[in-house]
Order: structure tokens, then C-alpha cells, then sequence
């Protein structure tokens, strides 16, 4: 029978977490990009990634983000005859990451992995989930096209117009799990860069008093030597 081995350090869940700064946000998208890639690379999508999918593991040196559920994932596809109950049975937990097609009812793919990876690093910025009351207006909402996702204005451009290509409505037109994790890595390094090399503010000199003559002052305040002014 199919087993699998899997390291489960302390942490807790990045919906536990949120929001994030951006740095750990970057961290964050590149470390699950490139699980992902990795899954995708052996022809394997995992159809089910939410922010409950990533564990925070705390560590002195920064936070490490792991997408721990991915072989339990792939296991219980492989063994499970009712996996399509299971996903109905998940799926109000899903849909804030369900991709237009997959909320169509089409199949898992690398595209959607991509698409849910993007929410989930939208929402993990402070950005709103689905409007709706139940699951199924929610659902509506996406196949409808009646709700798209917005990228919160206070990230990085550059992080905006890949989360842009990332929530693109159609399949084709987002990036691969292995560029995004590439593009990710290239700004959290520009970004850490631009921090160390950011010049101090400089000190604040307040210009040296000027000794005020009495006579000066009392002329400043209408007065004169002969009494007050118009007198």
C-alpha cells in the first residue's frame, strides 16, 4: 500500500499568521512557488493548496514557510475511490481559492495550483476573500465572473503585476509555479538590497539662536522708545 514519510516541524498555520510583511510575503510566495514546482515537475498538481496548506515554522534567523499537506494530499488521491466526495465535503473551505475553471467544475491543474498560490499570497497581504454568505453564492460569484481579485495597492509594483498574471482568468495566461517562485526569489533580494543600501536620514542641525536686541524686540512687539506705537 502507498505510504508516505513527512517532516513535521512545530509551527502553526499561515492562516494563524496573517496578514504578513512584505518581505515574509515574498518568502512565503517563493518557498510554496517552488514546492510547487517541484510537484509539477513530476507531473503531480496538488488541487487542494489554501494558507491552511502552509506551516509557519519560527526560526531566529526568519520564519520558514513549508507546504506540509502536499504529500498527504497526493496520498489520499492515490488511495481514496472517493475523492470527489472528499473535495465536496472541503469545498467551502476551498473556494477562496478556487480558480474560474475549477469552479466550473474542471479538473486540478498546474494553472489553478498557480491561481490558488496567488490568493493565498493576496490574502496573506490584508486583501478581502469572496463576498457571500454561503458557498454556493461564492462560487457563483467566480463562474459568473461577478468578483475578481484584488491586489492590495500598498505591495510592491513589481509583486502586483505578478499576482496580476498569477489571478489571470484564463489558465493559459498565468506562469509557471518555477517562474514565479524565479521571480519571487530575484525580488526579495532587489527588495532587501534597496533596504540595506537606503541612505540615513540626516541629522536634524537646528541653526544656532541669534541673540534678540531688547530694543529690537520692543519694536518687533509695536513699541518704541517714546511709548506705544502710534502714540
Amino acid at each position: 500500500s502507498p505510504a508516505v514519510a513527512i517532516d513535521f516541524p512545530e509551527g502553526e498555520l499561515l492562516t494563524q499568521r496573517m496578514p504578513l510583511q512584505t518581505q515574509a510575503l515574498l518568502t512565503m510566495g517563493g518557498s510554496i512557488a517552488g514546492a510547487l514546482g517541484a510537484l509539477h515537475q513530476s507531473s503531480t498538481v496538488h488541487g487542494e493548496l489554501s494558507t491552511d496548506s502552509v506551516l509557519v515554522v519560527p526560526r531566529p534567523a526568519g520564519d520558514r514557510f513549508v507546504l506540509f499537506d502536499a504529500p498527504l494530499v497526493v496520498l489520499n488521491r492515490l488511495t481514496e475511490r472517493r475523492g470527489e466526495e472528499r473535495l465536496l465535503s472541503q469545498l467551502s473551505h476551498l473556494v477562496p481559492f478556487l480558480s474560474p475553471e475549477r469552479a466550473r467544475g474542471l479538473e486540478a491543474t498546474q494553472a489553478s495550483d498557480v491561481w490558488a498560490l496567488g490568493m493565498a499570497i493576496s490574502l496573506a497581504s490584508g486583501a478581502k476573500g469572496i463576498p457571500g454568505d454561503s458557498t454556493l453564492e461564492k462560487i457563483a460569484a467566480i463562474v459568473t465572473n461577478k468578483w475578481r481579485p484584488a491586489v492590495s495597492s500598498s505591495l510592491p509594483i513589481a509583486l502586483r503585476l505578478l499576482l496580476t498574471r498569477m489571478l489571470a482568468p484564463e489558465p493559459r495566461d498565468r506562469p509557471s509555479a518555477g517562474a514565479v517562485a524565479a521571480e519571487l526569489e530575484h525580488l526579495s533580494v532587489a527588495i532587501f538590497a534597496h533596504q540595506q543600501i537606503l541612505p540615513r536620514p540626516a541629522a536634524k542641525v537646528e541653526a544656532p539662536k541669534k541673540s534678540v536686541d531688547p530694543f529690537e524686540a520692543l519694536v518687533a512687539g509695536g513699541v518704541s522708545a517714546q511709548g506705544p506705537a502710534g502714540h
